[in-house]
């Protein structure tokens, strides 16, 4: 019996049925309701082994799941589900868990939208599926749901120019050495172009690669030899806010919003604790690269060359934080700088489309031209720093010369010259 009391002064009574089934209460205005919710957590309980639990909502305990787990996501991971939770959740805050089925989350992906309200990008909606799935399957270890729905979700698709189709392009030997001989008029600028076309580093590690690191030896021909051993890479990395909790406003005691977070005085890095990085400039910090492990590249003598005559021709300008490619005033380059410096020189060497190519393509260049050239795959791998052979395999191209002349060895293994080319 429920007493509510009324505005009048009075009170009313109600009837309410309640019962608890696994560890789980359900409800009803009747008895035949709640007989109703009863016989469905039964029917749960024989099917999953679990009742579900109805009450738990997808705001809450999406911004739960992310306080426990926060302390394990990279940096990246953090910024990218706290997008997921804070923005593209905000609308189902409210949206009871046991409610969400394959198709609710399918309407969710495609209802999703970017900044100035278009639609969100499939990159952007696969990391939403990538986080609901996370956020589902703890819901389901912690017995709220009996099975996770977003399994069941298809893949986001969209109309996105194809990425991955252009990340497996790669430049000819006539594009490189085309982009070599313009990038060595300015030592300067060409350096990283040099070090980016012969070594297939990712951006991130050249943008944060270190002199000390450098390795560089003189010949008795004239010419250095060296490596260079990959310990850090650039990467942004968020700040929050760290002079206390937000107001109903959702204004800070530093006076800002969540999003002027890096002007709070008390802006603390958003890590997790042991994080291994080193502040540089603005959001910009050194981290470890992506495998965690350093290694070793080496260079080409005339690279090395390059990279020594580079070296002392920057060698008076600031350099605050040590670091093998900068600006003429010591900062980092950004990545959308690289982006622009590297599309330039594709421009100034005749390369087609060259706004819609990147430097991460020299990546698959170099390892195709080392497979080509007979070099073993477990050392390319070591080179480029792949996790498995396997994917150094995926960004190997095989030039349709080298497939014709594989298949030419059908003619010797049949002897196909008897036929003569004629058939009766």
């Amino acid at each position: 019996m429920q007493r509510k009391r009324l505005r009048s002064g009075g009170e009313r009574t109600y009837t309410r049925y309640h019962a608890k089934v696994d560890g789980k209460w359900v409800s009803g205005k009747t008895y035949k309701e709640c007989d109703e919710k009863i016989r469905k957590a039964l029917r749960e309980k024989v099917t999953w082994g679990v009742a579900s639990n109805h009450s738990a909502t997808l705001g809450p305990y999406a911004r739960e799941w992310f306080d426990m787990h926060k302390q394990t996501l990279d940096p990246n991971s953090r910024k990218n589900y706290r997008i997921v939770i804070e923005r593209h959740l905000k609308p189902y805050e409210n949206l009871k868990l046991a409610d969400v089925n394959p198709t609710v989350v399918r309407r969710m992906l495609d209802r999703m939208t970017a900044w100035g309200r278009r639609e969100a990008s499939v990159n952007s909606k696969s990391m939403m599926r990538a986080a609901l799935a996370l956020i589902f399957k703890s819901a389901v270890a912690d017995h709220i749901i009996p099975t996770n729905p977003v399994e069941y979700a298809p893949l986001p698709k969209g109309k996105d120019r194809p990425v991955f189709v252009r990340s497996r392009e790669m430049f000819t030997d006539e594009q490189v050495a085309a982009m070599l001989r313009e990038a060595a008029r300015d030592l300067r600028d060409g350096a990283i172009e040099w070090f980016r076309l012969l070594t297939g580093m990712r951006q991130g590690e050249i943008l944060g690669a270190v002199l000390e690191d450098l390795k560089l030896f003189p010949t008795d021909h004239g010419v250095w030899e060296g490596y260079y051993t990959v310990n850090w890479q650039l990467q942004p990395i968020s700040r929050q806010h760290g002079c206390g909790e937000p107001d109903g406003s959702g204004r800070y005691p530093c006076g800002y919003l969540r999003r002027g977070s890096y002007r709070c005085p008390q802006a603390v890095w958003d890590v997790p604790p042991g994080f291994d990085f080193i502040p540089l400039d603005g959001s910009l910090c050194l981290v470890r690269p992506k495998t965690g492990k350093p290694r070793i590249v080496p260079l080409p003598p005339m690279l090395a060359t390059a990279l020594h005559r580079y070296v002392e021709h920057v060698g008076g300008e600031p350099n605050p934080h040590g670091l093998l490619f900068h600006t003429p005033d010591g900062r980092p380059f950004t990545a959308a700088q690289d982006r622009e410096r590297f599309r330039d020189l594709m421009r100034r060497a005749g390369i087609p489309n060259a706004d819609e190519r990147h430097g991460h393509e020299c990546r698959r260049t170099v390892v195709s031209k080392l497979s080509s050239e007979g070099v073993d795959p477990g050392k390319i791998q070591r080179i480029i720093g792949h996790s498995s052979i396997a994917m150094t395999e995926y960004y190997r191209d095989i030039p349709q010369e080298e497939l014709l002349a594989g298949m030419e060895k059908l003619d010797e293994a049949y002897d196909l010259k008897q036929m003569g080319g004629k058939t009766e």
